[in-house]
């Protein structure tokens, strides 16, 4: 009994000092976890006031600054490179190049059914100058189809058009998308590359 006592106050003793000690090293180590905190906390908010805002006009200036049309699930941007966009839609109903009169090489023309891509050379590629709806069969992203009257539209694309000789020219960045209209009727609709002779 005398030696279990003794290794119980020996026991008590060593709780005792020990539990101060770790009293000790728990406050050390609380401080230096809310230091770290603290640091990482500024250095996140550092990192979101430059990086995120830049990210979200990147975004938002893709958006904005090109048409693109949708046809059976491939999406054709105006002035991208025209190669990947031609492979994704298989082979054409018909094919038509001649010399450009705008850019140096050759303007190409695919046709396939109720859509036209018209392309133009640039530093040896070529890219997408237009996409043409050819019949009422398909219309654009916004469902706007051949012989929608001009009220359509309007009321679908809003006022922020120019009109030129019976257009509406709608313009975003360095595209364009046109409705011709005749008896209050569109009769061709056009997605095309703004070129430079135009401005």
């Amino acid at each position: 009994m005398g030696i279990l006592r003794t290794l119980a106050q020996k026991n008590q003793r060593t709780i005792k000092n020990g539990g101060i000690m770790l009293k000790k090293i728990t406050v050390f180590l609380l401080i230096t976890l809310m230091f770290i905190m603290l640091i990482g906390c500024n250095d996140e908010s550092v990192d979101n006031n430059e990086t995120d805002p830049q990210e979200s006009n990147v975004t938002e200036t893709e958006v904005i600054e090109s048409y693109t049309y949708t046809y059976n699930d491939t999406k054709i941007e105006i002035n991208s490179k025209a190669e990947p966009i031609l492979d994704d839609l298989g082979e054409e109903i018909s094919y038509f190049e001649s010399e450009s009169c705008a850019f140096p090489g050759l303007d190409k023309v695919y046709t396939y059914p109720g859509l036209e891509i018209q392309t133009y050379e640039k530093d040896g590629i070529d890219h997408i100058l237009s996409v043409n709806i050819l019949d009422d069969t398909i219309g654009t992203n916004k469902g706007i189809r051949l012989f929608d009257s001009s009220s359509k539209v309007i009321e679908t694309y809003g006022e922020n058009y120019e009109e030129n000789t019976g257009q509406y020219i709608y313009k975003k960045g360095e595209t364009k998308l046109s409705f011709l209209i005749k008896d209050d009727e569109v009769i061709a609709i056009e997605y095309a590359a703004i070129v430079k002779e135009e401005n």
